[in-house]
């Protein structure tokens, strides 16, 4: 059924279109053999036709913009794959161009920031603020997405909501970031600065959407099986095709048990 559906909510406005003109002739039709057999004998019946079709055009505008505005973002995510909103997030930033607003508000993280506070398309009926502190994990250097990160802070900060930036000497090594992520987890959390805050490493998801692939092995490694994780999926309108919202999907993964074979053909686990 969801095939059908996201199909009638993408061409519900030609599907209007194509009612309405059949509907149109089939009216006409009847309010001309009504007007011939009642408009000499009754006048009135003349008054009561045109508040009929009045009627009838409000009704079709109406219903065109019921649709226009019920009509959702096109989604890759159901809502059921989604991470809950949580209040710690650790985002992996890539480079970008800093000081363009428009491309920094297109960053992985920007996005990732925004749907954990309840900021974004994707906020459901009830679904506020969550977020409460934010860890950017960006590469230093000239080259290094530490300026984008930067943007981003100033751009999504808000008061309830920290955000701190963390840089990973080498974009190319996986050390490097398993160290950050790692020293959030097991330090800056109980630290003074956000130990008032009570937050559990099951309450801190990491976003590794953006950087580098090395920096992306280091987040992922650091999490294990544990720890949450998200990655962002959507993309803007392009070809005509409509927006696919950005929204992050859940990731989880249970390590198969180890299988070795030993002689004569056994297996032990």
């Amino acid at each position: 059924m969801r095939p059908w559906r996201t199909l009638i909510r993408r061409h519900s406005r030609w599907l209007l279109v194509l009612v309405t003109g059949m509907m149109i002739p089939i009216i006409t039709n009847l309010a001309s053999s009504w007007l011939e057999m009642t408009v000499g004998r009754t006048p009135n019946r003349l008054l009561q036709l045109l508040a009929v079709g009045a009627f009838a055009a409000l009704a079709l505008w109406v219903v065109s913009v019921v649709l226009r505005e019920k009509q959702e973002p096109l989604v890759l995510v159901p809502r059921d794959a989604r991470p809950p909103r949580m209040p710690g997030l650790i985002a992996l930033v890539g480079k970008g161009k800093p000081g363009e607003k428009e491309d920094i508000e297109r960053q992985a993280a920007a996005r990732a920031i925004r749907y954990h506070l309840g900021d974004d398309a994707a906020a459901g009926a009830g679904e506020g603020a969550a977020l409460k502190v934010c860890w950017l994990v960006a590469s230093a250097g000239e080259k290094g997405s530490i300026g984008v990160a930067r943007e981003i802070r100033k751009l999504c900060e808000k008061p309830g909501c920290t955000i701190e930036v963390r840089e990973v000497g080498n974009a190319f090594s996986v050390q490097d970031t398993y160290d950050i992520v790692q020293k959030i987890y097991n330090q800056e959390i109980y630290g003074a600065k956000f130990a008032e805050l009570g937050l559990s490493p099951e309450q801190i998801i990491c976003d590794f959407t953006g950087g580098t692939a090395p920096m992306t092995a280091g987040m992922v490694l650091a999490c294990g099986q544990y720890r949450p994780m998200q990655y962002m999926t959507g993309r803007p309108a392009r070809d005509g095709e409509p927006e696919i919202a950005s929204v992050p999907l859940l990731i989880e993964f249970r390590p198969t048990r180890r299988r070795i074979q030993r002689a004569g053909g056994e297996e032990a686990h």
